[in-house]
């Protein structure tokens, strides 16, 4: 027989004797093909259903209503219910702590402690106590040695409890799960961190030039400031239903030329260089609408087309004066006298001034959205890894081995020593029964394509629409308390509401509909596709 229908034969007959093994109970499948009873599996189960179930939706994903995608939780908290608004600092409030993601500890459920995923639901919880125990004598030993005056003694013990700290951390977190969710805590501190930078960065408005900061306050100085030589023109009115745009007086001749403004004798007339930002809006927006029409409008209606592109090129001339009287505003270095010393020289003030003062907060802004994002990014995919894990019934497996090898070292009395050592062979033994599904060591070529290995893994994948945990109501239950605030230890950063954000659920959300989209300044009218 060929080699290639040997293969095939061979695998359909362990296939067979795996779907046999399911249906016909633990007696066939320990004794017949060595493979290992469904109930064996219920722990992991129940630990992965837990799990799918306190993972929710994740901050960076866009959502989708009536076919139309919708913002990111991330999205409205940096800009407002549309995600599309002014930019703003992020607050301590309830949408902040529905926004993040929550590690799904198995037992976040309640596992009771006869269960056999109870042990390793506990071992999450103990290993996240002793991460931040880690964190608090971090935190002792930077106090003691930034802090003068601290004999040298006091530092050696803070150093001393650091090591054991970490010591037993290490002890406890053997294992694919309990790394993963290390690997989570440890981007907590970046994402809180990220936030403060936004915040700074953002700033916040106010009535006295002083108080005033970040961007907020920049661009708030720069719109009251006065241009002295704005000449300002009547902006004009877009009918959609003729396509007709009546241009502002006075300012075309007869051929439609724009002439405003095309002799000096032209109105001079101080205008905010907010007002100014405003009627270049009112244009931005009728080119805008223009457009539209254009786009609508039937191939073969050549005389709207020729009404519509004529409309345009008035509403263009406009819109780029006004655009040149903006630029002109922002070159002026006319001092403004703002303390009214009528001396430039002690405290030098402008509209290019503020400007470059604006831009300069505008890139704050961009990178600290940038670092944010990233950030958050960072703390999803960590998320996701833990979530991975805890479904995986090859990590579940595994990690119960190495949890189990842990209670035996710790046990304290012989019997103790047994029950944990009876546990760890169980423990061993399922985890050797699953490995087989996957592993065929006379024939090397037949290992990774084992579909006896695969149904069971697919098996013990559980679904996604289940959340609805699985629960024992045998004894204690585990809970969910298992998210860290800060990985320096710091009290002051832990009792501060913000980092509550790390430790509640958030709304679920459907499958991102695409790449987020990052704004790098303010809502402004998006440059029209023509007239340009």
């Amino acid at each position: 027989m060929k080699r290639k229908t040997l293969m095939f034969v061979r695998k359909f007959v362990v296939m067979a004797f795996g779907l046999t093994a399911f249906a016909g109970g633990s007696a066939l499948g320990q004794t017949e093909s060595n493979v290992p009873s469904p109930n064996g599996f219920d722990d992991q189960l129940e630990c992965a259903t837990n799990a799918v179930g306190a993972m929710l939706g994740m901050p960076n994903m866009q959502g989708m209503s009536g076919g139309m995608s919708t913002p990111s939780s991330l999205d409205v908290l940096l800009r407002g219910t549309d995600g599309m608004g002014t930019i703003m600092q992020i607050g301590d409030g309830s949408s902040l702590t529905e926004a993040f993601p929550v590690t799904p500890n198995c037992g976040s459920g309640t596992i009771g402690s006869m269960s056999a995923s109870h042990d390793l639901a506990q071992g999450y919880q103990d290993v996240y106590n002793a991460y931040q125990a880690v964190a608090t004598a971090r935190a002792a030993l930077k106090l003691a040695e930034d802090r003068s005056g601290v004999s040298s003694a006091t530092a050696t013990a803070a150093r001393t409890r650091l090591t054991e700290a970490q010591n037993a951390l290490d002890a406890l977190a053997m294992g694919p799960i309990y790394q993963a969710g290390i690997a989570e805590w440890n981007a907590v501190p970046a994402v809180t961190g990220a936030i403060d930078a936004w915040n700074t960065a953002v700033g916040a408005e106010n009535g006295t030039l002083a108080d005033r900061t970040g961007y907020l306050g920049a661009n708030q100085t720069l719109g009251e400031a006065s241009f002295e030589n704005y000449r300002p023109i009547t902006t004009g009115t877009y009918t959609t239903a003729t396509g007709v745009y009546e241009a502002g007086a006075g300012n075309f001749d007869d051929d439609d030329n724009f002439v405003y403004n095309a002799t000096s004798t032209s109105a001079v007339s101080a205008g905010t260089v907010s007002a100014i930002r405003t009627a270049l809006e009112g244009f931005e927006t009728i080119i805008g609408q223009i457009n539209v029409d254009i786009d609508d409008a039937p191939a073969s209606a050549n005389q709207r087309h020729q009404t519509l592109n004529d409309s345009l090129a008035l509403a263009v001339a406009e819109r780029n004066y006004i655009q040149g009287q903006l630029n002109a505003a922002y070159a002026d270095g006319t001092d403004l006298d703002t303390d009214g010393d009528g001396n430039a020289v002690t405290n030098p003030d402008s509209i290019a001034g503020r400007n470059s003062a604006y831009l300069r907060a505008r890139s704050a802004v961009t990178a600290a959205e940038s670092a944010l994002r990233g950030a958050v990014n960072s703390r999803v995919a960590a998320s996701k890894a833990v979530l991975k894990h805890f479904t995986s019934a090859e990590s579940y497996l595994a990690q119960n081995v190495y949890r189990h090898t842990f209670l035996v070292s710790e046990a304290e009395t012989a019997r103790a020593a047994e029950a944990a050592r009876e546990k760890l062979t169980a423990a061993q033994e399922l985890n050797a029964k699953f490995d087989a599904y996957f592993t065929t060591p006379d024939d090397v070529e037949f290992d990774a394509e084992n579909p006896a290995g695969d149904l069971l893994n697919a098996l013990l994948k559980p679904s996604e629409s289940s959340t609805t945990p699985v629960v024992d109501d045998n004894g204690a239950a585990v809970t969910n308390n298992n998210v860290p605030t800060s990985s320096d230890g710091d009290d002051d950063a832990l009792c501060r509401s913000r980092r509550l954000l790390l430790s509640f659920p958030f709304r679920r959300s459907a499958e991102p509909a695409g790449a987020l989209q990052q704004r790098s300044q303010p809502s402004r009218s998006a440059e029209p596709r023509r007239g340009t």
